[in-house]
C-alpha cells in the first residue's frame, strides 16, 4: 500500500480537550496498522487578542498577584499548551505502538486545513467545543466525517 493509498484519521485537539478520551474514540476507528494519525492542535488566537488590550492583567491562582497581560506572556501561554498537547499525544500514541504526525493550526492559517483533512480522510475527531471555534466552518465543509466528543465537566479541585 503506497503513501497515497492509507486512509487517515484527524484528532483535532484545542488547549482544553479531553485528549485521553479523544484517543480512544480515535483508536476505534483505526481500521489498520496503516492508517495515518494526524493529530492538529488548533490553536487559540484569543490569548493573543486579550493582550492587546491595554487594560487585561493576569491574577496568579496562588498568591493572587496581578501582572498585565502582555502579548510575551499570550505567547508562552500558546507555546505551553502546545507542548502540553504534543507530550499526551505523543504518549498516548507509543502506548499503542502507533506515529502521530503533529500539527498546529492557528486561526490565520484556517484556510490549509484542506491541505491537512484531504480526501484520504476518513474521519475528524473533536471534541465537542469545537463547534464554537472558527475552524468548525472549515470543518463541516469537507467530506469526511465528523466525530464530536462530548467533554465532561471538569470538578473542582
Amino acid at each position: 500500500m503506497s503513501n497515497d493509498d492509507r486512509s487517515r484519521v484527524v484528532l483535532a485537539i484545542t488547549e482544553t480537550a479531553p485528549i485521553d478520551t479523544l484517543w480512544r474514540v480515535l483508536s476505534q476507528w483505526l481500521s489498520s496498522p496503516a492508517t495515518e494519525i494526524v493529530a492538529l492542535f488548533v490553536a487559540d488566537d484569543r490569548w493573543y487578542r486579550a493582550a492587546s488590550l491595554p487594560f487585561t492583567q493576569e491574577i496568579a491562582r496562588v498568591g493572587g498577584t496581578v501582572t498585565v497581560f502582555t502579548a510575551q506572556r499570550a505567547e508562552h501561554v500558546h507555546r505551553t499548551a502546545i507542548a502540553r498537547a504534543r507530550a499526551l499525544v505523543e504518549q498516548l500514541a507509543s502506548g499503542s505502538n502507533r506515529t502521530v504526525d503533529f500539527r498546529v493550526l492557528a486561526e490565520s492559517e484556517l484556510h490549509s486545513v484542506c491541505d491537512i483533512i484531504d480526501e484520504r480522510t476518513e474521519v475528524v475527531i473533536a471534541p465537542s467545543l469545537i463547534t464554537r471555534q472558527p475552524v468548525y466552518a472549515q470543518l463541516s465543509q469537507l467530506k469526511c466525517r465528523i466525530e464530536l466528543v462530548e467533554e465532561s465537566p471538569v470538578s473542582a479541585p
